[in-house]
């Protein structure tokens, strides 16, 4: 009977030591870059009409995927056309009206597909 004690108590003691591995690191949202430094996802510190989109766009692409996020980005797709079209930047008016016709097709099969063109737009002209 006293050989279990000190054979339970150090099985206790490792179990306490070291039982469970350390934690995974969390992906981030959405393939967006860590922030840097000097600005966020690797672009320099926005002003103007780019940074008024970005205002709008971050908190969407940052959502989690889903019809809750296609809700919300779909309620501020003619928003994101208008921030869009301050910058002058055809291509992302161009592509922030192609995420607004999709959002207004029926379940909307290329929502994802037009938010990722219109993020992906953003970041280069954020370089």
């Amino acid at each position: 009977m006293k050989a279990a004690f000190p054979i339970g108590s150090a099985f206790l003691l490792c179990l306490a030591c070291g039982g469970s591995p350390p934690p995974a690191e969390a992906p981030t949202g959405g393939g967006h870059p860590e922030p840097e430094a000097a600005g966020h996802g690797g672009h320099a510190e926005l002003t103007g009409p780019l940074k008024d989109f970005h205002e709008v766009l971050k908190p969407l692409w940052h959502a989690e995927k889903g019809p809750k996020r296609a809700d919300a980005t779909c309620e501020k797709a003619k928003d994101l056309e208008a921030k869009a079209e301050a910058t002058k930047d055809a291509e992302l008016v161009s592509a922030t009206k192609a995420l607004s016709e999709a959002c207004a097709k029926e379940g909307r099969p290329e929502f994802e597909e037009r938010l990722v063109a219109v993020h992906e737009r953003f970041h280069a002209l954020a370089k």
